[in-house]
């Protein structure tokens, strides 16, 4: 249903690319597949990964940092949503939003298996670090200073451990 569903009641995008800009760094996000429903206010993430042990998917989640995958997508979306389709932020709060990732089993018989990645308290961690590493990378950007962390520079030469 998540990837062949074609219905029209969701606007269906397979690799789906976003250009965008969050804190001044310009964003590149490549989906595999988008569900779009504005009837509803909802949209869907879908992410699709082979992986050696489907069984024991959460701890590729873990090593590979799925949540902070998938939390960049949805910021993609929200923009597209924005930006090109002219919904505000405000109208944004009262779409629904899901995430799965369908992980296939790249050895044996091709098991499938799909996981709802939609953890809010996970998600809120990596929305908060996705938007502390962009405005890191904006200062370096902007001052052009890239062999040292920001907190170097700005503590003239002096760190903390």
């Amino acid at each position: 249903k998540l990837l062949f569903d074609d219905s029209t009641l969701y606007e269906n995008h397979n690799e789906f690319h976003i250009n965008w800009e969050c804190g001044g760094v310009l964003c590149k996000s490549l989906l595999d597949r988008v569900k779009i429903d504005v009837t509803n206010k909802k949209f869907i993430v879908v992410d699709l990964k082979t992986t050696f042990d489907v069984y024991n998917f959460n701890d590729s989640v873990k090593e590979y940092d799925y949540y902070r995958q998938i939390q960049f997508y949805i910021q993609a979306v929200s923009h597209y949503l924005i930006n090109e389709r002219g919904y505000s932020y405000d109208d944004l709060k009262e779409w629904d939003v899901e995430a799965y990732i369908v992980a296939v089993q790249s050895n044996g018989d091709g098991e499938v298996r799909v996981f709802n990645m939609l953890n809010k308290e996970e998600l809120l961690k990596r929305e908060n670090l996705i938007n502390k590493t962009l405005s890191e990378i904006s200062y370096h950007i902007q001052s052009g200073n890239w062999e040292h962390t920001r907190k170097y520079y700005e503590n003239e030469g002096i760190e903390e451990l």
